[in-house]
C-alpha cells in the first residue's frame, strides 16, 4: 500500500481514499468499507491478505492480481515458536484467489508466477493444522475423553495422535506432552499419561491451556483476581487483537495504546496484557461504548467478543465449583444489562469482598501460566553502547538505541530477540526487572516476542517452576534456582525463608485445585502477604559493568544459621505427651520451641502451626512452660526474640506470615545473569 499510495495517481484524492486495505486484524467497520462502491471515474483497489480468498465476495472487482505469496503461520514445537512464513501458495489457494474475479460479471486473473510452478513445483492443498499448531490443548482434550475407559492407567497419547488421517510429528507429540507434564496438567508413567486434577480442570476450558492456568489461578486470590483473569484470558482467546492501527493515525493509535498500560502499571512495567485489561475496564464503564472504541483505536466487536467470552468461561467455573454454583450464561447476561457491562463482577460479587488484584499481581500470574516464556533483559556495558552507537554515539549518543540485550533460551543455548513493534514496550529503552514474561515468539525479518509483561523478580521465585537452593556463594550468599536455569543471589535467611513461603503457597493453591469451593484467601493469610509484598515494585535496574542487578526483597529478624534443624526430628515433647497429633493437610508457618527448665537451651522442630496448636490445646506448654519462634521449613530462624508457648498464636492464617512479611524493611538481592540466563 505505501508503494501505492507514493505513485502520482493514487497518491491523491479522491483514489487516495479507495485504495483500502483487508486483513484479519481490521476492525469489522473497516473491513465494510471495502464493499462499497467507489465514485464514477475512480478506481478502487482493495489490497488484502488470504483472508479475502474465501466467504468474501466484493461484487465491483474486474481484476484479480495474484501475488502467488502468502505468510503462513507455521509452529516449532522443539523452539517453542511461531513463524510467519512468506511462502508459495498451494493450488487450492491460487484456485479460490481466481474465483476472487468476475463474480457477477466477466473478470480477469493475473497470477504472477509461471504455469511450470503452478503444474509441477506447488503443493495441492496446504499442510493441515494439526501439523501447524501447538498440541496442548488437543492431547489434554483426548486424555479426558479416552483416557476415562482406560481404568485410571493413563492412555498413550503418542500412539493416539499417530493413528490420526493426517498425524502430527513425533516431536511435536513428545514436546506437548512433557510442556503439560512441566505445568503439573499431566502425570507420565511410562509410556502412558493420565490427567492430574489441574489438567482436569484446564480440559473443561474451551482456551489454551496456559491461559486456562491464569483463570484458575486468578480464582485462588479472590473475585477481583479471577475477573481480571477472566478479561486477559478472553482477549488473549479471541483470535484477534484489541487495538488496531490505521495506515495513516498508526503514531496515534500507538499512543492511546501505550496511555492505557501507563495507567494500570509503574515505570518500566509497563505490559501488553494488562494494557488490554486496563482498555476494557474502561470500556465497561464508557457510556458510548461505540465512541470510547473509535477514539481510542479498539476494535468494537472484539470487546464484545471478549465479554461473551468472560460469560462463557464463568459459568464453566460455577460447574467447577471456582465460583458461586448454579451460574448460567443468561444470568450473567442478565446482571449485565442492569449495569451496562459484561456482568461478571455483579456475579462473582466482587463488590462484597475486600481482596483486589493489583498490577504486579496480575503480572505475577501471568508469569505463573506462561512459564518458561521469559525474556532476560541485561543493561549494556558503556563500551557496548558505544560499540553500537557508533558515529551517532560520538555525536551525542543513539536516541533509538536500547541500553539493554534482551534473549530468551532456546535449547539450552542463548538467542537475541526483540519485541514486537505492537506492543507497548516496542520503543523502551531500559525495564525496571531484569526479566518479562512473552506469550508467543514470531520469527518474521528477525525473532519477535509479542505480548510482553516485564515481572517482578519476587514473583519468579513465588511462582517460577521447581524452586531449588544451592550452597553459600562468596561474600557469604545463598543461591536461589528456578527451573534450574534463573538463578538468584540472596542471604542466607532469605533463602530459607522463601523456600518455605514457596513451600506453603504450593500447597495451598494444590488444596484449592483439589477443592475448587475452598476459601484460601482469608484475610491476614499467606495469599494476602504475597498480594502484599508483591505490590512493591522492583528498583530500576542500573546501567553498569555488574553482572548483579539490585532487587527488593523483604528481609527477616537476624537468625542464627546454627539453629537449622532436620525437619521431622523427634522432641522432648512427644516423650512427654505420648504421640503427636497428626499434622494438618495445610501448614501457614513452621514454629520451633525451647523448654525453659533446660539451660542448655536446646531447640526442638520445626513443628507446623496446626501440631503446635493441638499441643497447646492439650495444656503441654501449661505444665511443662517453655518459648516457641517462628521459623523455616528447614528449622532456621525467622526472628530473635521468643514468646510464650503457652500464649502463642499458632495457627496458620491468622496473619502470623503476613505480619512477618509487612512489619520487616527491605534487603537487597540479586539475579546472576552472565550471559543472559
Amino acid at each position: 500500500m505505501k508503494h501505492l499510495l507514493s505513485c502520482s495517481k493514487f497518491g491523491m484524492e479522491p483514489m487516495r481514499s479507495w485504495v483500502l486495505p483487508l486483513h484479519g486484524a481490521l476492525p469489522p467497520e473497516q473491513q465494510r468499507q471495502v464493499f462499497q462502491r467507489a465514485p464514477q471515474g475512480v478506481t478502487k483497489v482493495v489490497c488484502c491478505t488470504n483472508v479475502a480468498e474465501t466467504s468474501i465476495t466484493v461484487d465491483d472487482v474486474g481484476f484479480v492480481v495474484d501475488s502467488g505469496r502468502m505468510k503462513e503461520m507455521r509452529y516449532d514445537p522443539l523452539r517453542r515458536m511461531s513463524s510467519l512464513e512468506d511462502c508459495f501458495v498451494t493450488k487450492a489457494n491460487a484456485r479460490q484467489r481466481r474465483g476472487r474475479a468476475g463474480r457477477i460479471a466477466p473478470g480477469v486473473a493475473v497470477h504472477l508466477f509461471t504455469r511450470y510452478r503452478h503444474d509441477s513445483l506447488m503443493d495441492s492443498y496446504q499442510k493441515p493444522e494439526v501439523q501447524r499448531v501447538p498440541l496442548e490443548q488437543l492431547i489434554l482434550r483426548i486424555v479426558a475423553t479416552i483416557g476415562k475407559n482406560a481404568g485410571g492407567k493413563g492412555i498413550s497419547t503418542k500412539i493416539v495422535c499417530l493413528r490420526l488421517i493426517e498425524p502430527p510429528a513425533k516431536s511435536a507429540v513428545e514436546r506437548s506432552v512433557a510442556d503439560l507434564v512441566e505445568m503439573e496438567a499431566l502425570c507420565a508413567e511410562g509410556g502412558a499419561q493420565r490427567l492430574t486434577a489441574l489438567g482436569e480442570h484446564l480440559a473443561s476450558l474451551p482456551v489454551d491451556a496456559r491461559i486456562g492456568k491464569l483463570i484458575l489461578l486468578g480464582a485462588a486470590f479472590g473475585p477481583d483476581a479471577l475477573d481480571k483473569s477472566l478479561t486477559v484470558a478472553a482477549a488473549l482467546s479471541c483470535g484477534r487483537s484489541v487495538f488496531y492501527a490505521p495506515l495513516e493515525k498508526r503514531e496515534e493509535a500507538n499512543m492511546a495504546q501505550r496511555n492505557f498500560a501507563m495507567k494500570i502499571c509503574s515505570p518500566g512495567m509497563e505490559s501488553d496484557h494488562l494494557a488490554v485489561l486496563q482498555a476494557y475496564m474502561e470500556w465497561e464503564r464508557a457510556g458510548d461504548k461505540y465512541n470510547f472504541c473509535q477514539e481510542n483505536f479498539l476494535g468494537f466487536r472484539t470487546m464484545q467478543g471478549i465479554s461473551q467470552l468472560k460469560q462463557q468461561l464463568l459459568t464453566i467455573l460455577s460447574s467447577a465449583g471456582f465460583a458461586q454454583k448454579g451460574l448460567t450464561v443468561q444470568n450473567v447476561q442478565a446482571l449485565g444489562a442492569r449495569s451496562r457491562s459484561d456482568g461478571v463482577r455483579l456475579a462473582l460479587a466482587c463488590e462484597a469482598d475486600a481482596r483486589t488484584a493489583s498490577a504486579p499481581l496480575m503480572a505475577a500470574l501471568l508469569f505463573a501460566s506462561l512459564f518458561p516464556r521469559i525474556i532476560s533483559v541485561t543493561p549494556k556495558t558503556p563500551t557496548e553502547q558505544s560499540k553500537k552507537g557508533g558515529k551517532k554515539q560520538k555525536q551525542g549518543g543513539n536516541k533509538d538505541e536500547p541500553g539493554c540485550t534482551l534473549s530468551v533460551r532456546q535449547a539450552g543455548s542463548t538467542v537475541p530477540i526483540a519485541i514486537h513493534p505492537s506492543s507497548v514496550n516496542a520503543k523502551a529503552k531500559t525495564f525496571a526487572s531484569p526479566y518479562i514474561v512473552y506469550g508467543e515468539l514470531v520469527q518474521t525479518s528477525r525473532l519477535f516476542a509479542r505480548e510482553v509483561t516485564p515481572v517482578h523478580p519476587l514473583a519468579m521465585l513465588l511462582f517460577g517452576s521447581n524452586l531449588g537452593a544451592e550452597e553459600a556463594t562468596q561474600h557469604g550468599q545463598a543461591v536461589l534456582t528456578i527451573a534450574g536455569w534463573i538463578r538468584f543471589c540472596v542471604t542466607k535467611d532469605c533463602q530459607a525463608l522463601m523456600i518455605s513461603v514457596r513451600a506453603q503457597l504450593d500447597q495451598l493453591l494444590q488444596q484449592k485445585i483439589e477443592q475448587p469451593d475452598l476459601d484460601i484467601g482469608l484475610p491476614g493469610g499467606l495469599l494476602q502477604a504475597v498480594a502484599q509484598m508483591l505490590s512493591e515494585p522492583p528498583v530500576e535496574m542500573e546501567n553498569d559493568d555488574s553482572p548483579h542487578v539490585q532487587l527488593p526483597m523483604k528481609k527477616k529478624a537476624k537468625g542464627n544459621d546454627s539453629s537449622a534443624l532436620v525437619p521431622g526430628r523427634q522432641s522432648s515433647a512427644s516423650s512427654t505427651s505420648g504421640a503427636a497429633p497428626p499434622r494438618a493437610q495445610v501448614a501457614a508457618i513452621y514454629w520451633q520451641y525451647r523448654w525453659r527448665s533446660v539451660e542448655s537451651g536446646e531447640t526442638f522442630g520445626p513443628f507446623d502451626g496446626a501440631t503446635m496448636s493441638a499441643w497447646q490445646l492439650d495444656n503441654l506448654f501449661t505444665q511443662n512452660p517453655a518459648d516457641a519462634r517462628l521459623c523455616s521449613a528447614s528449622g532456621t530462624a525467622l526472628e530473635e526474640a521468643w514468646q510464650s508457648a503457652d500464649e502463642a498464636n499458632f495457627l496458620p492464617e491468622t496473619g502470623g506470615l503476613a505480619d512477618l512479611w509487612a512489619k520487616n524493611s527491605k534487603k537487597q538481592c540479586s539475579y546472576i545473569a552472565p550471559g543472559g540466563f
